[in-house]
């Protein structure tokens, strides 16, 4: 590769604007020119990543691989009302998945690809259960090709009227869900939100809908504050499904997911929300720092340990969505010390 190729020049201009790339152009086929064609693709990509490795100018970096166009749905073909499984299509992606980690640049580069199969039908033998766990076993991130989430224009976006608030809103991702679409995305969400009396209000929503459909808001629980925390709280919520376990036909697994308020001046003072697998547990005072921190000063909840703490190939292949842990990242200042980092 060199600046003459027309996907080097795209590749620098999305890189020199502090964007990351995930390269592709493979063909979604299995007959022999295509197959000719994507060892092709996945060379040109090694040379590209090594060429433009270490380049100043590039503030973004070469993060992924993006694979082929719904061999989920041709697996399971040949149509929605008939169903087979065509396994040659389970190898394309396994093959090339492997490929890719195995051969471009040094480091792994996470491989993806679009899935159609994002649901499906209760009770309904047509559709295999395990279309979207056996290919995602297969994959570093997948891109389930539906866009629910195409509403008005925005100067008609309004929160819905049953949101009362006033100082702090925010999504996160609380419940776990007993919805046939929950097995390929997160199909609902929530909002909390604060008023100024110190109540704090979670608010469910499903997000699996069109641009046509009513976004419909329920508060499905709330809790005051304790007094500390009432008055201008330091928070921070997580917004993604990471190591969630547990069965989940029956919407009463884990998540690995949270809110988290505490008092800046008192960091001994503070609320972590979640939910234990049951319900949502509000849980006072749970969160200790040292003795010697005096004052919070920003709050992050994030995924741990993926994937750069993984050491083998092998345990970086889970998806996003099923490794890993909770971590809260509190930074706080100390007596008689610089601000600190625990």
């Amino acid at each position: 590769p060199d600046t003459s190729n027309l996907f080097v020049r795209i590749a620098e201009i999305v890189r020199e604007d502090s964007l990351h790339l995930i390269a592709g152009g493979f063909w979604t086929d299995t007959d022999t020119s295509a197959c000719e064609h994507n060892d092709s693709v996945v060379t040109y990509l090694d040379m590209y990543s090594d060429s433009t490795s270490g380049i100043e100018s590039l503030v973004g970096d070469f993060i992924g691989v993006f694979g082929f166009d719904e061999p989920d749905a041709r697996y399971e073909g040949p149509s929605w009302s008939a169903c087979e499984e065509d396994t040659v299509w389970y190898v394309l992606v396994r093959n090339y998945a492997d490929s890719s980690r195995n051969n471009i640049s040094d480091d792994i580069k996470p491989f993806g690809t679009f899935l159609d199969r994002w649901k499906t039908n209760d009770g309904d033998t047509m559709f295999y259960r395990e279309t979207i766990p056996l290919f995602c076993g297969e994959l570093d991130y997948p891109v389930f090709d539906r866009y629910p989430c195409q509403f008005r224009d925005p100067e008609d976006r309004t929160f819905p009227d049953q949101i009362q608030f006033e100082d702090i809103i925010e999504a996160t991702n609380l419940l776990p869900s007993d919805s046939v679409d929950y097995y390929a995305y997160a199909d609902q969400d929530e909002v909390f939100a604060v008023d100024s009396s110190g109540l704090l209000r979670i608010y469910e929503f499903v997000n699996v809908t069109s641009h046509t459909d009513t976004l419909s808001i329920t508060c499905i629980d709330s809790v005051l504050l304790p007094q500390p925390l009432r008055d201008d709280p330091v928070w921070a919520s997580s917004d993604f499904r990471s190591a969630d376990v547990g069965d989940r036909s029956t919407g009463s697994h884990r998540l690995n997911g949270a809110v988290v308020f505490f008092d800046a001046d008192d960091p001994d003072k503070n609320m972590a929300v979640f939910h234990d697998g049951d319900s949502i547990i509000f849980l006072e005072d749970s969160i200790h720092l040292p003795d010697y921190a005096t004052e919070i000063t920003s709050v992050c909840i994030g995924e741990y340990n993926y994937p750069e703490h993984h050491p083998t190939p092998a345990a970086r292949r889970g998806s996003v969505i099923s490794r890993g842990e909770l971590r809260i990242l509190v930074c706080y200042q100390a007596v008689d010390q610089e601000v600190i980092v625990d």
